[in-house]
């Protein structure tokens, strides 16, 4: 079982629910990565949000993943990804990130904000904060495809 927090504060803050699977780890000698993503280098995290799911709000299959960026971000290798299949309506409403929070683009706008933070704590704690003070990036959230608000060469890290 997984935890996701929703809202920040007051009756808009909320505790979901998820079936959650780290897939760095062994499970009765299995690592069972069974993976959607087409551009997934290294497997971190599987969510299944069940439609029977009384906790939570979306009905999906949403990975975490290590990217190769392949094949249509190629400048985005090793980099995270949060791909999610949703099932959702077709409304107009319910695909823009100016709607309501409770939206797949809400979902979205969030990663935009915080994946470049998480990414920076991760690199303080390994490489140290000049490291990452030097490769810390933005990114600018549209709806598609978000991109890095600027073009800073990361460093190769070999496995």
């Amino acid at each position: 079982v997984g935890v996701q927090a929703a809202g920040s504060s007051g009756l808009a803050r909320r505790f979901l629910l998820t079936h959650s699977t780290h897939l760095g780890c062994r499970h009765g000698g299995d690592m069972e990565p069974h993976i959607r993503s087409t551009s997934c280098m290294k497997p971190w995290m599987r969510v299944m949000l069940w439609h029977n799911n009384p906790y939570h709000f979306f009905t999906a299959w949403v990975e975490a993943n290590i990217s190769t960026g392949a094949p249509s971000q190629l400048d985005k290798v090793r980099g995270g990804e949060h791909p999610m299949w949703i099932v959702t309506s077709h409304s107009p409403w319910h695909c823009s990130r100016s709607g309501f929070w409770l939206t797949p683009s809400s979902v979205d706008a969030f990663f935009d904000k915080w994946l470049p933070k998480l990414v920076h704590a991760i690199r303080e704690r390994v490489r140290g904060k000049e490291a990452a003070d030097e490769l810390q990036e933005e990114v600018v959230p549209k709806d598609g495809v978000s991109r890095p608000k600027s073009r800073k060469a990361v460093p190769h890290v070999p496995p």
